[in-house]
């Protein structure tokens, strides 16, 4: 009879780790959600700054492009380039 006390006690008790240690996993699992929405957010603004950039590179070598044919028709005007 005592045994068997000790066997339902030892049920029991293994029974309530197992429940918090379920309640842990869900916690961890929201965490880890929260953690990977936040990393697909500073992905997106990454992405954004990417794309701003590129137009400024873009912006920035149509502007070089257009002082050097400027600067070339400057040229020509003079005599400078054949």
């Amino acid at each position: 009879m005592a045994e068997e006390q000790k066997v339902e006690e030892q049920y029991y008790e293994e029974e309530e780790e197992y429940e918090e240690e379920g309640l842990e996993g869900a916690a961890g699992a929201a965490g880890e959600e929260k953690e990977l929405d936040e990393m697909k957010q500073k992905l997106a603004e990454m992405e954004k700054e990417a794309k701003m950039l590129q137009e400024m590179q873009a912006k920035v070598e149509g502007v070089a492009e257009s002082n050097l044919d400027k600067e070339e028709a400057l040229l020509l005007s003079v005599g400078f380039l054949l």
